[in-house]
This record gives C-alpha cells, sequence and structure tokens, in this order.
C-alpha cells in the first residue's frame, strides 16, 4: 500500500499542511518541535484511530481549537485507491472510508495497516504489559476472531474482578469462571502458532543483521484446555479473593527477549536495545503483510538516535522490500545512510 498524500488540519503544532509522498523511503529532516513526529502521528491515526503518542484527543489537537481532520490518499494497488478520513467536529468523532462512515472504529483495522516505532517503544523490551500490547496489536490487524475474543476476555476479566473485590457469590463467579475458560483456550489457540511464526521471522532478520550476538524471543503460555483451566481457577479462588484480581489467564502469559541468551531489559546497552526494537518492528510489518497481502506503511520516529552508522546502514538494508518507509530524523547527515 502507498501513501500518496495526507491532508492534515489542527493536529498538535501541524495547523494546515498538504504533502504528497513516494514510494519506498520518505525521509523527513528537520530540527525537534517543528511537527515531524506530528506527521507521523497523523498517518497513524488514519490506521487505528488513535494515536501512538497519547490515548486522549484534547493532547492532540492544536492548542486553542476544537476541531480535528485527517484525510489521506492511499493506492492499494494498480487498479485500486482509497480515502480514510478522521475528524472530529462539534464533540463527535467520526472515520470515513471512501466517503462511507464506519459504525465502529475496529472496521478501520487491517484496511490501511501501519507500524510504527517512536521513543516509547523502548518500553516493549523493558515492560510486559507493553510485550502483550505489541502483540495483541498485531494480531488485531491481521486477525478480526481474536480482536473479538481479546474484547471479550477483557469484559469477562473485568467482571470477575470486580466481583472478586466484593464477597462474591460462588454461583455467579463460576458463570464468569465458563466463560473465562472457552476465551482462553481460543485465544491461546490463536496466540501460541502466531508466536511461533513471528520468532521465526524475527531470527531470520536478525541473521540478516549480522550482529555478532545472538538475539531471541519467548512465549511459554499456561495453554490449557477450557475445562483445565476452569479447574485452575477454581483452585486459586482463595488467593484471586485476596489480591482483589485474576491472577492466571492469557493476560499473564510471559514474552521474553534475550541477547546472548541475556534478558535485553538487564543487560542490553541503548544501542543494543533499539536495534531489537526496530528489528521486532520489521517483522511485524513482514507479519502482516504475509497475513493480509498488504504492505504496511513503516513509521520510524527518529530511527538514527542512538544508532551508529554501521548499525544505522545495517538497519536500512533490512527494508530492501516493497514497503513504504517514512523517517524521521535530525540528523542533517542521514542522507549519507543510503
Amino acid at each position: 500500500m502507498i501513501l500518496q498524500s495526507i491532508d492534515i488540519h489542527n493536529v498538535r503544532s501541524l495547523n494546515k499542511l498538504n504533502i504528497n509522498f513516494q514510494p519506498g523511503i520518505n525521509l523527513i529532516y528537520g530540527r525537534n518541535g517543528q511537527g515531524k513526529t506530528s506527521l507521523l502521528e497523523s498517518i497513524y491515526m488514519l490506521s487505528i484511530a488513535r494515536s501512538f503518542r497519547s490515548h486522549l484527543l484534547k493532547n492532540i489537537i492544536t492548542k486553542g481549537k476544537t476541531n480535528i481532520k485527517i484525510s489521506g490518499k492511499i493506492q492499494e494497488s494498480s487498479n485500486n485507491h482509497l480515502k480514510i478520513e478522521y475528524y472530529k467536529y462539534k464533540n463527535q468523532k467520526r472515520v470515513k472510508i471512501n466517503n462511507k462512515s464506519i459504525n465502529n472504529l475496529s472496521e478501520l483495522l487491517g484496511v490501511f495497516p501501519a507500524t510504527v516505532l517512536s521513543p516509547e517503544d523502548i518500553n516493549i523490551v523493558l515492560q510486559n504489559k507493553e510485550k502483550h500490547n505489541f502483540f495483541n496489536m498485531i494480531l488485531c490487524q491481521t486477525n478480526k476472531l481474536y480482536l473479538q475474543l481479546l474484547k471479550q476476555y477483557k469484559l469477562a476479566l473485568k467482571q470477575r474482578n470486580v466481583l472478586l473485590q466484593s464477597n462474591p457469590d460462588i454461583n455467579y463467579l463460576n458463570i464468569w469462571n465458563q466463560k473465562l475458560s472457552e476465551l482462553s483456550e481460543q485465544i491461546w489457540n490463536i496466540r501460541t502458532p502466531f508466536l511461533a511464526e513471528f520468532i521465526n521471522i524475527f531470527k531470520t532478520l536478525w541473521s540478516e543483521l549480522n550482529c555478532q550476538i545472538s538475539a531471541n524471543i519467548s512465549y511459554d503460555p499456561r495453554a490449557l484446555n477450557k475445562d483445565e483451566f476452569q479447574a485452575e481457577l477454581t483452585s486459586t479462588l482463595n488467593q484471586d479473593i485476596s489480591r482483589g484480581y485474576t491472577g492466571i489467564g492469557p493476560h499473564r502469559d510471559k514474552f521474553k527477549m534475550y541477547l546472548n541468551n541475556m534478558n535485553v531489559k538487564d543487560f542490553g546497552s541503548e544501542g543494543e536495545k533499539k536495534i531489537f526494537l526496530i528489528a521486532l518492528k520489521i517483522a511485524e510489518a513482514i507479519y502482516i503483510q504475509k497475513q493480509t497481502n498488504k504492505e504496511p506503511v513503516i513509521l520510524l520516529d527518529d530511527l538514527f538516535a542512538m544508532l551508529d552508522k554501521i548499525r544505522g546502514e545495517k538497519i536500512l538494508k533490512l527494508l530492501k522490500n516493497n514497503f513504504q518507509i517514512f523517517i524521521t530524523t535530525t540528523d542533517a547527515n542521514a542522507e549519507t545512510y543510503f
């Protein structure tokens, strides 16, 4: 997919901007505070109707303004084109695809896939919660069933946790135990083969980087069937009541990331963490492409920060495919990397 142009109104410092893009790599250079990241943010909002910097729309709209509009023209193939519009007007948030409003924002997922790397994403290699968010978002963009299962699971988990904090009726609690067990089995049945494939993609990319150190991702879920999981929920009930939340389930799965068989979080340098994260993001794009037959746009914010020129050149070699890539940088010499 190729984003041909974008029209932006009232996104942070970008009061009004209309810009055309090219296939391949689009390098966006400028000093801090000139709106480079806001441009990437606007592109990403066309993909999932949400910023990668803030979940609060009031933090995104230009100061002193009340409305926002982002419109993008996208080439799907030589014969097919898309127009996606995101706007807020008079307290109403809307998304249109080819001039038709969608009823649910989840309908936008997968229409114009995008993967983004921002400085805040370093938390993916540091925090298990962010690892969950990262892998869940990939699956939600590529598997509509998983998206629905995850929504239902989070709702059931919330209801069970509320009950645990209020001297629960066991019979009522068992209803949610059964619901959670059924959803957990289905989530694990999708998540487990996904991680196996994703890890293979990541390992292949890492070998191409020739970094002289090994890298790996491990995923070891409980992956119980619904009957086994329901029995475990029953056996750990007193513990759950004591702590006030559900201590087992897909939301507690552990994702671990390693460099030279050591946890990236504890032993990786800043540069090593950055290059590990970039490989994760490129693996995400490749997986989405394989599953949807759509090439996601890749948004790389401040790509070359904490990377020396050798590492920067290695990363660019991984981008030798049909992806459209947007790179922001404050490095006036960034063009010499290409």
